[in-house]
């Protein structure tokens, strides 16, 4: 049906009218069926033509109505249809809304949910059919399945996205893990960090994790890593990366009124790292 070709007067012929605009990618259409208080509640990211146009998104087809009850200016239509090769089950409420006496048509006054897919720490925000939406149920949206995963993230990757099918109770887990090239910058600032503490000439090297004391004045400090802590970086709560490692020992000499100060420090890393728009920073504490 058209925009510009007269409104379906029948609650049948407006589901059937509905389905069919899903079927053509047609959100101006599916959108016009709704009545106002849904259209103005479901999220139009979701309910554009970009969404329904996107790959992810795959829209219902062979609908069969079952059952059709009409009490006055409200109608309940239960049925099923086809999507991703599995029948499900749907039950829509319309109402008569706008125009007069029997030419008001009918407006679809209800649409299915679509939960969000779990993960061990939960999400900020979902790619949805390519649209991104704030994390959440998602109430009002269109029938079909969604392809869901996550925007793009310079430190976490979807090992595989999930399909969510309108009307689901849960959704599948969406499993993340750290893209390699995240993990091999932190390594290299590490690394940097650590040369960094060692060329210091100070006995306590500021923000670093060793340091020495002597009760006199010395000169001529020369810091070197005995033996090197094992670094280990994994994924956090937030999407940003925790760091921490085994004890490493850092050794010191210099010379002071009496001679040669030697001495030897026990150390380990700890510290984060974060996304920010184009790089990742770590940052020790």
């Amino acid at each position: 049906m058209g925009r510009d070709e007269p409104a379906p007067w029948s609650p049948r012929d407006t589901i059937a009218a509905y389905f069919h605009a899903l079927a053509d990618r047609d959100a101006d259409t599916a959108r016009s069926l709704l009545s106002r208080d849904v259209a103005n509640t479901a999220p139009m990211p979701l309910t554009s033509g970009a969404a329904l146009r996107d790959p992810g998104y795959h829209p219902p087809g062979r609908l069969k109505i079952t059952k059709l009850e009409v009490r006055g200016d409200v109608a309940t239509v239960e049925g099923d249809y086809e999507v991703d090769g599995e029948r499900r089950a749907t039950l829509l409420t319309l109402i008569h809304e706008g125009g007069t006496g029997e030419a008001r048509p009918w407006r679809i006054n209800s649409l299915p949910s679509l939960p969000p897919p779990t993960g061990e720490y939960g999400f900020e925000a979902l790619l949805i059919a390519g649209t991104q939406m704030p994390s959440g149920s998602i109430e009002y949206v269109f029938h079909g399945s969604y392809l869901v995963t996550l925007p793009d993230h310079l430190i976490r990757e979807v090992v595989a996205p999930v399909t969510v099918r309108t009307g689901d109770r849960e959704a599948g887990a969406l499993r993340v893990r750290m893209r390699e090239s995240a993990r091999q910058s932190v390594e290299a600032q590490v690394r940097t960090y650590l040369e960094r503490c060692t060329a210091s000439r100070e006995l306590a090297p500021r923000g670093c994790p060793f340091s020495a004391y002597s009760p006199t004045p010395v000169r001529d400090v020369v810091w070197k890593i005995a033996q090197h802590p094992a670094i280990e970086i994994a994924l956090g709560s937030t999407y940003s990366i925790e760091v921490t490692s085994t004890f490493g020992t850092a050794t010191v000499t210099a010379r002071d009124g009496s001679g040669v100060f030697t001495e030897s420090s026990s150390f380990s890393v700890l510290g984060h790292a974060t996304a920010t728009t184009s790089k990742i920073l770590f940052m020790p504490r």
